[in-house]
């Protein structure tokens, strides 16, 4: 079993606080504060991956820089997007979801790092079944429950957020790995 770690390449906030323009720095923001609400987008360049294999796990991994408090009532979720975001990304120009597939955490805990278990989603992306144009981080809208990760561009390298994949390569056909073909010969008699 081999395993790479990708870290993420693009981070991005948006909120409707601020609804024509977005929060692109050192943190993302996941959640609400009981007036606004902040969504983030996350992505990882898998082009490293080797083509041929089967994936065990996919986990994303988020260091957070506040609230290391236990409450196990919250949950975020994760989505894959189907379009790119950019600079241009706000909470008015936003790109579309996949709703169909969901990942729940619980990021409000002591722990220093949310481990988010994303291995459909990764598998999709290498299947090409699902084209990887990044995630989408939303939090829980019924109660506040702001929280801030570190991002791709912070300059603490330990806190930028990486997704961590164990796979295995399989083993391709070769000329040297068939079996030999024979030719079978047919003879019709009428």
């Amino acid at each position: 079993m081999r395993n790479i770690i990708i870290p993420a390449s693009k981070s991005l906030t948006v909120s409707n606080k601020f609804p024509n323009k977005n929060l692109n720095d050192e943190t993302i923001s996941i959640g609400n504060d009981g007036t606004y609400y902040y969504h983030s987008y996350l992505f990882f360049d898998i082009s490293a991956l080797p083509d041929n294999i089967s994936i065990h796990s996919a986990e994303i991994a988020l260091f957070k820089v506040e609230d290391f408090f236990d409450c196990y009532t919250v949950k975020f979720s994760i989505y894959p997007i189907l379009d790119y975001f950019s600079d241009f990304t706000t909470w008015e120009n936003h790109p579309r979801v996949d709703m169909n597939v969901k990942k729940n955490f619980i990021p409000l805990t002591c722990n220093v790092c949310s481990e988010i278990d994303i291995t459909d989603i990764v598998i999709m992306w290498s299947n090409n079944t699902l084209i990887n144009k990044g995630l989408f981080l939303v939090g829980d809208f019924t109660k506040p429950s702001l929280t801030s990760f570190g991002s791709a561009l912070n300059k603490d390298t330990y806190l930028i957020p990486f997704l961590r994949i164990s796979f295995k390569e399989l083993r391709s056909v070769t000329p040297s790995n068939r079996l030999p073909f024979f030719k079978l010969a047919y003879e019709v008699k009428s």
